[in-house]
């Protein structure tokens, strides 16, 4: 469309009239430009109106010559070459396969192989018209196929086809049964000698096809991840950014028919940790973003959480919750860390490490999105289990360490870090349901340990937590009548959780009866009956 991008193609499909140094300085493919400097042909007519016309096409480029001329491009030599290979390019116009995006394609190029029809054959003594001398635009297999072309420019065109048709899951369906994704871990290791930019764009249509189950089986089968982490600490910017989304969106979810957690479990052992701790330490703060966010993905899984503790991880997570780092940053930060605490045995670390008082600094006084993952880390914290679960055992081995104690908290170190108030106050921001659901999560936590109940109620959580269980989304009522239930536990509690149900307006539906504060007790689980004496 007169872009230099769409220059360059053009270029490329009429690379056989196009190869003297002079033309290919005019259509700006190769050579100096000069500053200011414009492709000649700016007009799609030069191409899409004047195709197939051999003196329209001789007189774009002899008019495209002299232009130039004008603007200092080409010299009268140069405009001389130019004509006299007008004619041989005006003949290639007519017999060039041309790929998708370029002049003359009518047809979409995003079709499987059976999906394009060849057109009928003409007889003999008619002459095929003119859009029977062009072939179809390749079907998907078959750009998939120029992936390995012999040339970076058909590599390159492959990638933006194929790119432009990765926008529905039937078309990424077909590029990962066409083995799009093994051809495209192979550029990216291939990036030194081929180049940033087909390596860049090779990385945009792996993260395309990761959005697919069968997609990331197919990316992990050839050898992603090492290739990633071989290249990983030589790259920056939007690669490395790249790069670093991916490793994320491989562990987020099942791989065809692998398990997640087995994904998880075989990225550490390939080696994913070091290299994102090393990140979280740089200047870039979307890098250490994304970075954070992929070992968040990767902690999902409990099994992964003490060698990720082990590698040194909690420091530079918790440094990243400090005032002065950026938003997004804190908010994956915690994130990671809440998914950390999974186990009693990192629980331990994280307490020693003073993570309760960085939690509670962020809860206080850090932007909305890191409150909410600070809530959700505290809330990872105050679990109480009995012993480390066997984590292993789901992948089919046995975990024969010896049995981690639960953490030795009364709940006084909560209260001694000031979370109360900033966890009441989130359960309060009905336009941040993500940020209650969380806070309900972590108030309930904190139910469990009896020291910590009469500060909850004392600190206003009844009614908030009450009127979740009529408004607040799915989540924070399941959390909102589970605290509600640990704290109903004596008929004095009780009574003060009935005393915290509005009463119905005389409009509303039931007014006049008991209907909506029998509905609420029975949704939190607490009635008369439960309570009991402490």
């Amino acid at each position: 469309a007169g872009t230099s991008s769409s220059m360059a193609k053009a270029a490329h499909h009429l690379s056989p009239c196009l190869s003297s140094p002079e033309v290919g300085l005019l259509l700006g493919v190769e050579g100096q430009r000069p500053m200011g400097y414009r492709p000649a042909l700016t007009s799609p007519g030069d191409f899409r109106q004047r195709r197939g016309a051999p003196g329209a096409t001789r007189g774009a480029f002899v008019a495209a010559a002299r232009s130039s001329m004008r603007r200092g491009v080409a010299t009268t030599q140069s405009a001389s070459r130019i004509a006299a290979v007008a004619v041989e390019c005006s003949d290639a116009l007519l017999k060039v396969s041309r790929g998708p995006g370029t002049p003359g394609v009518t047809q979409k190029p995003c079709k499987s192989a059976s999906s394009t029809r060849s057109p009928a054959a003409p007889s003999k003594s008619a002459k095929p018209a003119l859009s029977e001398r062009y072939r179809p635009p390749p079907t998907l297999p078959e750009l998939v196929g120029m992936l390995a072309g012999d040339t970076l420019g058909v590599r390159m065109t492959a990638l933006q086809s194929l790119q432009a048709c990765a926008t529905n899951e039937g078309s990424r369906s077909s590029m990962v049964a066409s083995g799009a994704p093994g051809l495209l871990v192979a550029m990216v290791a291939d990036m030194p000698r081929v180049g940033l930019e087909l390596g860049r764009m090779s990385l945009l249509l792996l993260t395309s096809l990761a959005l697919e189950s069968a997609g990331r089986a197919a990316i992990l089968a050839s050898g992603a991840v090492p290739t990633f982490l071989k290249l990983l600490p030589r790259l920056t910017g939007e690669v490395q950014e790249l790069v670093l989304s991916l490793l994320g969106g491989l562990a987020a979810r099942d791989a065809g028919g692998i398990a997640a957690d087995r994904v998880r479990a075989e990225m550490v052992a390939q080696g994913v940790v070091p290299p994102l701790l090393a990140l979280l330490r740089s200047h870039s703060a979307r890098a250490v973003s994304l970075a954070s966010a992929a070992l968040a993905h990767i902690a999902t899984y409990h099994g992964n959480s003490a060698r990720i503790v082990e590698l040194g991880a909690i420091a530079p997570l918790l440094d990243s919750l400090l005032p002065s780092a950026d938003p997004e940053v804190q908010a994956k930060a915690a994130w990671a860390l809440a998914n950390i605490a999974s186990t009693n045995r990192s629980r331990n670390v994280l307490l020693e490490a003073n993570a309760i008082s960085a939690l509670a600094q962020l809860l206080k006084d850090g932007p909305l999105i890191a409150k909410a993952q600070a809530a959700g880390a505290l809330a990872a914290l105050a679990t109480r289990d009995p012993k480390d679960r066997m984590h292993i055992a789901s992948l089919g081995d046995e975990d024969e360490d010896e049995d981690v104690d639960a953490l030795p908290l009364d709940g006084h170190i909560f209260l001694d870090a000031g979370v109360m108030e900033p966890l009441v106050a989130l359960l309060s921001d009905s336009d941040a349901p993500e940020a209650q659901a969380q806070a309900a999560h972590a108030v309930m936590q904190l139910a469990v340990r009896h020291p910590l109940q009469e500060p909850i109620i004392a600190a206003g959580a009844l009614p908030l937590l009450v009127k979740l269980l009529s408004e607040g989304s799915m989540q924070s009522q399941g959390y909102a009548g589970a605290a509600l239930r640990f704290l109903a536990i004596s008929s004095a509690r009780l009574e003060a959780i009935e005393a915290a149900i509005p009463a119905p307006t005389s409009d509303s539906p039931g007014a006049g009866d008991d209907s909506q504060q029998a509905r609420l007790l029975r949704k939190s689980g607490t009635t008369a009956a439960e309570a009991a004496p402490p």
